[in-house]
């Protein structure tokens, strides 16, 4: 909606999209942590089984995030955001606590919301996230596969 709107302004998709920031703002936790799936199915299994998606989602929403602050202004979506990011910097980075993503979205949005906040913690975890790729044992729980994904088995430095 953010790169529509600053193309084609409209005061409309703008309010909508503001009603929907407000949802979504009310759904974090207090620690920072968003996605709907765990808060409703228990979030004693967050950041348990890396095919979730919990880290692609999370980068979506930075993206999002930037790109919506950076057309309008307003801070609430990049407030949520950056409280995510936090959560998931002080729950992998600080305790370097092994986590390989199967995207590179999270990197990928990290670097965006370092650019625009100029908060190193970001650029670190982005790196960080780098780093654990081909040098963590990846324990898949879900199943899908049954097989570890390439991207876990390569190291890229």
């Amino acid at each position: 909606m953010a790169y529509s709107l600053k193309n084609h302004p409209d005061a409309a998709v703008q309010q909508k999209a503001d009603e929907w920031i407000d949802k979504i703002a009310a759904a974090q936790q207090p620690d920072g942590y968003l996605n709907t799936y765990y808060t409703l199915t228990g979030l004693d299994k967050r950041w348990t089984d890396m095919e979730r998606h919990e880290d692609y989602c999370a980068g979506h929403l930075i993206e999002a995030a930037v790109a919506y602050y950076n057309t309008t202004g307003k801070r609430k979506l990049l407030d949520v955001a950056i409280r995510f990011a936090d959560h998931i910097d002080s729950t992998f980075r600080v305790k370097n606590r092994p986590w390989v993503s199967g995207h590179q979205e999270i990197e990928l949005a990290l670097m965006r919301l370092y650019h625009l906040t100029k908060q190193d913690r970001y650029l670190k975890l982005a790196d960080w996230f780098l780093d654990q790729r081909g040098r963590v044992m990846v324990r898949v729980k879900s199943g899908m596969s049954g097989r570890t994904p390439n991207i876990a088995r390569t190291t890229y430095r």
